[in-house]
């Protein structure tokens, strides 16, 4: 799949057209006897909370540092708005 990659100006759709293709792609089901096939869609804040906790990445007390606290939270917000999760206001 890098030479697919490589060779098509490092444009995806041929990859994943490649991928998508390949009997690769499919190998894992035949021989699958439990519920445990497939891979888990992380949503973003699932994602973005699993990497505070895996980096160990504090947020400022919300007692003692308020201005920082808002600050950092709407900052992670905003990437959660920019990955197409608008926190607390789920669409129809």
């Amino acid at each position: 799949m890098a030479s697919t990659f490589a060779a098509n100006a490092y444009k995806l759709q041929p990859v994943l057209e490649e991928l998508f293709n390949s009997q690769y792609f499919y190998d894992a089901a035949a021989g699958v006897s439990d519920d445990n096939f497939g891979g888990i869609v992380k949503s973003p804040l699932d994602l973005m909370m699993g990497t505070l906790q895996l980096f160990t990445i504090p947020l400022p007390d919300p007692i003692t540092s308020a201005p920082r606290f808002y600050e950092k939270t709407n900052g992670l917000l905003k990437s959660l708005y920019d990955m197409g999760l608008n926190l607390y206001e789920p669409s129809m």
